[in-house]
């Protein structure tokens, strides 16, 4: 098979029913290349199967999203957030739940909240500890943690806290820290050991978010202490 040039790649057009042509504008490699949807404007990189095959959506596209267009915009962190978020929500695994509120469909309401509510470069979006894990992204269920404390809730949804060890006829509980186990002791019943497993998430907690303590808010860090409940 004769090999392709990547420069011939730059200028192909295809056509999406729902978002109209869009054209090759960079390749890279197979697996990187730059599209351009020609109505909109909008540009992203994916890979040239998903092009062909036209596995491809416009953000600009205000029939998926009504956001507002422009490139500029594109560019901001507040875009890609917001971005982030609404493809979570319709393309990933594990947010078959999750929703978005109206407002929050339209890019520049977004926008001010995110301009009014973001801390630190690395800090991530939360919908689980304002929502009680509703599932909701709205102004309401929202806020902005530290990658290790939302990582530290990632792992606390995915985790029990204890099993039953059939050997000794008790609930053993236990804990990873800094992928340490760190075992807990030996309960008669399950919600005695999972008692001390969140006695100890709630202190460990405590020791994550000290560097934090002056740039979360106190109805955060209640809410953040209640979700371990």
């Amino acid at each position: 098979m004769k090999k392709v040039e990547n420069c011939n790649r730059v200028g192909e057009r295809f056509f999406h029913p729902k978002y109209g042509e869009y054209e090759i504008v960079k390749y890279y490699n197979c697996e990187k290349v730059r599209v351009r949807f020609v109505q909109t404007g909008y540009e992203y990189c994916t890979s040239y199967n998903h092009i062909q095959a036209s596995e491809v959506f416009d953000a600009f596209h205000k029939g998926k999203y009504n956001n507002i267009k422009g490139c500029a915009e594109a560019d901001s962190k507040a875009y890609k957030s917001w971005y982030n978020m609404l493809y979570r929500v319709n393309n990933c695994k594990g947010y078959e739940c999750a929703s978005v509120c109206d407002d929050w469909l339209i890019f520049a309401n977004y926008r001010d909240w995110y301009n009014a509510q973001y801390k630190e470069e690395g800090w991530h979006l939360d919908k689980d500890i304002l929502s009680n894990g509703s599932g909701a992204y709205s102004p309401e269920t929202c806020c902005f943690l530290p990658s290790s404390v939302n990582t530290f809730f990632e792992k606390h949804k995915k985790a029990k806290g204890y099993s039953y060890n059939k050997r000794r006829k008790k609930f053993e509980a236990y804990c990873r820290n800094m992928g340490k186990y760190i075992h807990l002791g030996m309960f008669e019943t399950a919600e005695d050991a999972r008692r001390a497993y969140l006695v100890f998430k709630r202190n460990l907690l405590k020791s994550i978010m000290e560097p934090y303590k002056d740039k979360i808010s106190g109805r955060i860090y209640k809410a953040m202490e209640e979700y371990l409940c």
